[in-house]
Formats: structure tokens, sequence, C-alpha cells
């Protein structure tokens, strides 16, 4: 399509094109693209049954041309911060598809969570996986996402002193103990006695 105008203007134009009777290869999307300096550039804003549409800011020759997308969505997720949590943590993850757009929507932003169960503790624990895919099935999996510190345990208490024994009544008994802790460390080992 050579589209022209003797009209005066400036700014961007949306141009259409109604493309009815123009079958496609299976998979492939409609793109509007736009001869400029020798090259062909897709220009596409938008695409309906029939008819494509892109914004451009001059006119020259314009064509309607079928892409095939066999490119899979590219997703993004943070990473393990190397602090302990005393819960599970969710790991934020974008998804983004600029083909044929993502098959489902809610993929384009979703989390990753550890399940480290209430009484264990993993210097190591890994999110879960997500599978997102576009609407061509073209399809990418993301995690698990290990390094993250997870500390649901509480600390142990070993007493060393006194032992099992037999005992004088009104004797003086020395007490110790121990505190440990495998996953995020002791804040304090007190008692009542030193």
């Amino acid at each position: 399509h050579d589209i022209t105008t003797t009209a005066q203007y400036s700014g961007n134009i949306t141009a259409c094109v109604d493309f009815n009777g123009i079958s496609f290869p299976a998979g492939a999307t409609p793109r509007l693209l736009q001869l400029q300096n020798g090259q062909w550039v897709d220009v596409t804003t938008s695409s309906t049954a029939n008819v494509v549409c892109g914004t451009v800011t001059s006119l020259s020759l314009l064509t309607v041309a079928g892409r095939l997308d066999t490119t899979p969505p590219v997703l993004t997720c943070g990473a393990a911060d190397g602090q302990w949590h005393a819960t599970n943590v969710s790991i934020a993850c974008t998804a983004v598809d600029t083909g044929s757009g993502l098959a489902n929507a809610a993929d384009a932003s979703f989390t990753l969570t550890t399940s480290v169960a209430d009484g264990d503790e993993n210097a190591n624990a890994a999110t879960g996986s997500r599978t997102v895919c576009d609407t061509l099935n073209n399809c990418t999996t993301v995690g698990p996402i290990a390094g993250n510190k997870i500390d649901r345990r509480g600390p142990s208490i070993t007493v060393t002193a006194p032992v099992t024994g037999v005992y004088t009544l009104g004797q003086v008994m020395l007490a110790a103990y121990l505190c440990s802790d495998g996953g995020s460390g002791l804040a304090s080992c007190q008692g009542s006695v030193a």
C-alpha cells in the first residue's frame, strides 16, 4: 500500500490496513510493516481478525505480513537475598511476550514461593517453578530458585548438669546447659542462673 496525502500533518499517524481475504501460515501473526530507509520495520500497534494498525510518523510504503512466532515468553525473577527468614519467602517474577502474547494474562506477574515446613530449617531452600506459554504454545519454565535461608525451627537447649543420679537433700548442685541453633543462629542463651 502506498499512502499519500496533500494535507499538512505532524506527529504520529495511525495507519490501518484491511487484510480480509489474505491467509497466513499456521502460527503466523498479522503485522503492519513500513519501508524505512530501505528496511521493512514492524510498526504494528494492534491487530483484529481483518485489520492491522500501526503508528508511523511519515507516509511511505506499507505492507501486511505474517510473522511466525517461535519465540517463547521472556521470564524475569528476583533472586535469593542471602538473609535468614522466619517464614517462607516469595520471589516476584514477570513474563513478557512481544510476539503472539501470553496465553494467560495472569502470567504477566507472579511469585515463586519456598515450602519449608513449620519446625524445619533450610539454608538452601528452593522455590517452586512455573511454566509460562504464549498463545502459540511456545513455553518457558522458570525456577526453582535456590539459596533461600528459611528458619522455622526454634533453638535447642541441652542440660549437661545436673546429670541423672542420687542426690542428698539440700545438696548444692551446679547447673550447666548449652543452646544451639542450626539455622539463623542464637540471639541469646540465658537462664535464671548463670
